[in-house]
């Protein structure tokens, strides 16, 4: 029995209450995370065609953003996650100017563009730019999902790489330079003894260098440790790749 508490309710009630609490926050959890990551940001300049649109998709079980500008969905902060669907000429901005800025954004959003027009050139330079897809409209409700579910696999997967690429600059990060070095000449395919005579140091110093780099990764073997070398070489180019890009984008703003 548990002990009464004065009102009538004893602790085993109130355990009871804790729990269903608990459990009803985890759900509640879920249930955001999957309704973020189904989040469908619609902008088009026409009011006619956003509440077209938002119809077709909520039906569909998405949650639905709207706006009429590519500048109104950018300085959206509750914007981040899910996909976007959005015009190609848009009041302010066309299409591959939107997939520049979520880029430079690191929003790391799959776009889908649309336009009245069939315009080939114009479709195979977004999907080159970055596009997930280029549908003509108007479209009916089955193609329009059906092309968004494609781009959420393809955000999924995106972000997925994303999110190992920096855990492994992050874990290359926690080496000794003298480690590092190590790791450098190993992910080349050189032997001990090569290593060890390109940094002045013994065979058996380079072994217990590795087994320490193998173990401040959780490496498993070379091929782990080649997977994270090179992950860890493409965030760094992508970090390298957005800082240069900041100074174009300020420019463009003056």
């Amino acid at each position: 029995m548990g002990r009464d508490i004065p009102g009538g309710i004893d602790d085993d009630e109130i355990a009871r209450g804790s729990g269903a609490m608990s459990a009803l926050l985890t759900e509640n959890r879920g249930a955001m995370t999957v309704l973020i990551g189904r989040q469908i940001s619609v902008i088009d300049g026409d009011a006619g065609v956003r509440d077209t649109m938002f119809a077709m998709l909520d039906a569909a079980g998405f949650a639905v953003r709207t706006y009429m500008s590519a500048g109104h969905f950018l300085s959206d902060y509750t914007s981040r996650g899910g996909c976007v669907v959005a015009n190609v000429l848009l009041p302010d901005m066309d299409g591959l100017e939107l997939l520049q800025q979520i880029a430079r954004q690191g929003m790391e959003k799959p776009v889908v563009l649309f336009s009245a027009e069939a315009d080939v050139p114009l479709a195979v330079a977004t999907m080159k730019a970055g596009a997930a897809d280029f549908l003509l409209h108007p479209f009916d409700a089955a193609t329009l999902v059906s092309s968004l579910e494609h781009a959420l696999r393809i955000g999924w997967k995106a972000s997925k790489r994303s999110a190992e690429m920096r855990a492994a600059r992050t874990s290359l990060a926690l080496l000794t330079p003298r480690e590092r070095h190590v790791l450098d000449q190993l992910v080349m395919g050189q032997p001990n003894k090569v290593v060890a005579h390109a940094l002045g140091i013994s065979a058996r110093t380079v072994e217990f260098h590795r087994a320490h780099v193998m173990d401040k990764l959780g490496a498993r073997n070379m091929s782990d440790l080649m997977r994270l070398a090179l992950l860890a070489e493409e965030a760094s180019e992508q970090l390298a790749e957005g800082l240069a890009q900041q100074p174009r984008a300020a420019g463009a703003r003056r």
